[in-house]
C-alpha cells in the first residue's frame, strides 16, 4: 500500500488478526491503560489515508485552524460502555469540514465513508502511537451538509458522527 502521510510511518492492516490467547486480566489492564488520544490519532491517520489527505495540512486532529477555509478535523467526542464486552472500548468521533468547493468536500466525506472498514478489523500504527490501535465496527450515525459563510466566502460545511469499537484482544 502506498501511503499519503509517509512521514508518519503509517502501517494500516485490514483483516481479522486471529484469536488471541490474552487472558481476561491482561485485557482489562490493556483496556484501562489505553490513552484515548491514541484512538483519536489513529482514527485521523486512517481517515487521512482513506481520502488521500495530508495530516496537519488538509485534515487535523480536534480543530480546523481558524485561518483555514478548506479542511477537515476529527474530534473524539465521547466514550460509551462497549456492547462487545471486556475486550473492547467504544469511542465516538465527529468529523467536521468545510470547503469553498462543495464537490471537494462531498468527495472527501464520501471517500472516508466508503473506505471505513465497517465490521472488518483494521489495525493502525505510526510513529505517533505507542502501540497499534485495532478498530472494528465503524458505524456512521449521522452525516449532514450545509452552506455557510467563513472569512467572507460561502463555503460548504459537513459533519459526520461516528462510533467505533477498539479491540484489545480479539
Amino acid at each position: 500500500m502506498i501511503y499519503c502521510n509517509t512521514r508518519e510511518n503509517p502501517v494500516i492492516t485490514l483483516g481479522y488478526p486471529g484469536i488471541s490467547a490474552t487472558p481476561p486480566s491482561v485485557c482489562r489492564t490493556l483496556k484501562k491503560a489505553f490513552n484515548p488520544v491514541d484512538a483519536e490519532r489513529a482514527a485521523v491517520l486512517l481517515m487521512a489515508e482513506l481520502a488521500v489527505l495530508k495530516l496537519d495540512q488538509q485534515i487535523f486532529r480536534r480543530n480546523l485552524p481558524a485561518d483555514k477555509r478548506n479542511g477537515l478535523a476529527l474530534t473524539l467526542t465521547g466514550e460509551s460502555p462497549s456492547p462487545q464486552g471486556f475486550r473492547y472500548r467504544e469511542f465516538h468521533f465527529r468529523l467536521s469540514g468545510r470547503n469553498e468547493n462543495p464537490e471537494t468536500l462531498l468527495r472527501q466525506f464520501s471517500a472516508i465513508r466508503a473506505g471505513l472498514p465497517g465490521e472488518m478489523f483494521v489495525q493502525v500504527s505510526s510513529i505517533r502511537l505507542k502501540e497499534p490501535v485495532s478498530f472494528v465496527n465503524w458505524e456512521v450515525q449521522k452525516m449532514c451538509f450545509e452552506e455557510s459563510s467563513c472569512s467572507g466566502a460561502i463555503v460548504m460545511t459537513g459533519t459526520m458522527e461516528l462510533t467505533v469499537q477498539i479491540c484489545f484482544a480479539p
